[in-house]
């Protein structure tokens, strides 16, 4: 028998129902952890069934905002300046309705293995066109920190060619397969170590395996997708023992400063494998949720407005505008990065070396309260839901734009940012990529 979304409903409620008998933790405890595992069921379930984007968005924002949080809560209270009920009873509904606007069905859904097939029938003769967005894309990355910031953001998405070619070459097949994959890979290595940033690696290598899992002959065991999982859990718990040293020797006062040292890294992971029973244990197991907790800015968020900041009022909307307007026409554009945000609603000022922040969440109740935050991230994951859906509209008649789908929704990965990196992120990929098409057709090229 096929499961589906009800039976992990049940499987999710009888979770929290034992939960609540058989142990201390209150009602919203119980229920985010419930919500959590809701999450991880309908991510594995749909990986290889479908292109389960969206799907993992749910599953990071649930991991982030709700499921750290709450060990976190259960375990040391204290590192969070407001009780779980204050902040799950907001928390946990905000995500859920974040979620249910991602996820809902709003119209009959095509068949995504179908469309990737009908994508790879069209690549089939299409190698000038996978070496053209090769080479924009390795020229773009070497020139990345070499040009002004006015338009670094069109050079970061011309870089970005280079992993659409991934999946261009990978349903071409032969040669350009490995090739791009080589250099693909070799990018996002490069990048991970010398910024210390480990997102990119996780999120495209995640984003690959949701579109390329579709296209295989055989279904896809059980077993195979909780190696999956279980890999990527592993992974994440490595990053964060080894990420703040790694920083702390490679980091100087700005991003400028950052330097790779690949044999550090190296010694860091040999160092953890080495002992496991720190990597495995208690002590570092909480850290690790503590750090992927984004709870605690959101927390602050809610103890200082309206108590010392008033609500923002709807300031928020103007996000949605801002990535229209280019940075070389309006010079003072607010930028993204956290600064802002962190400094106006909350007490913590500011360090401006990292990118935290208080993630839409956080930004959506110091525009609208309790309630309006709620509302508002169910619009919000609505908004996304529409433009999947578009995007898969415009593929029955572009096939190759499903090989987008990873660029254009990765940034939809980082929801511990803000709004305005969330959206921006999508739009000026979205807008970059209608240009890039129409330009490229003019020439005679056909992506």
């Amino acid at each position: 028998m096929a499961l589906n979304r009800t039976h992990f409903f049940v499987i999710s409620i009888s979770l929290m129902m034992l939960i609540l008998l058989e142990t201390t933790v209150n009602f919203w405890e119980a229920a985010s952890l419930s919500f959590s595992l809701f999450a991880l069921l309908i991510f594995i379930n749909e990986l290889g069934r479908s292109i389960a984007v969206r799907e993992l968005i749910v599953l990071t924002t649930t991991l982030t905002m709700v499921f750290s949080p709450t060990i976190v809560l259960i375990n040391r209270p204290e590192d969070m300046v407001i009780s779980s009920e204050d902040y799950l009873s907001y928390g946990l509904p905000a995500t859920l309705a974040f979620s249910i606007g991602i996820l809902i069905k709003i119209r009959k859904e095509y068949s995504h293995k179908e469309l990737l097939e009908k994508a790879s029938q069209y690549v089939y003769d299409k190698e000038s066109t996978i070496r053209i967005l090769i080479m924009l894309g390795v020229t773009g990355s070497l020139l990345l920190k070499h040009v002004p910031v006015q338009v670094r953001a069109a050079v970061f998405l011309i870089a970005n060619c280079l992993f659409a070619s991934v999946l261009y070459g990978h349903y071409k097949g032969g040669k350009l397969k490995i090739i791009t994959l080589i250099l693909g890979a070799t990018s996002l290595v490069y990048e991970t170590v010398s910024q210390g940033m480990f997102g990119e690696l996780l999120h495209y290598t995640a984003m690959y395996f949701c579109v390329t899992l579709v296209s295989r002959q055989t279904i896809i065991r059980l077993r195979a997708k909780l190696a999956f999982i279980a890999a990527t859990i592993i992974f994440i718990i490595v990053v964060q023992s080894i990420k703040m040293e790694y920083r702390a020797n490679t980091w100087g006062n700005t991003i400028t400063e950052r330097r790779a040292d690949p044999a550090l890294m190296v010694n860091l992971v040999a160092q953890r494998f080495s002992n496991l029973d720190f990597l495995f244990g208690n002590d570092h197991l909480f850290a690790t949720f503590n750090r992927t907790n984004q709870g605690q800015l959101i927390s602050e968020t809610m103890n200082y407005v309206p108590r010392v900041e008033d609500y923002a009022n709807g300031e928020i909307l103007l996000h949605f505008v801002y990535p229209f307007i280019p940075r070389i026409i309006w010079s003072d554009k607010p930028i993204t990065g956290g600064v802002a945000n962190i400094e106006r609603f909350t007490r913590i000022i500011h360090n401006g070396a990292s990118s935290s922040n208080i993630s839409p969440l956080g930004e959506a109740y110091a525009n609208f309260g309790r309630t309006g935050g709620i509302i508002f991230m169910f619009f919000f994951g609505l908004l996304f839901n529409l433009c999947f859906h578009k995007i898969l509209d415009l593929s029955t008649r572009s096939p190759s734009i499903v090989f987008w789908i990873p660029i254009i929704f990765v940034g939809c990965l980082t929801l511990e940012t803000d709004v305005l990196t969330v959206w921006g992120s999508f739009a000026n990929v979205s807008t970059f990529l209608l240009l890039f098409w129409t330009g490229f057709k003019r020439l005679g090229i056909q992506l």
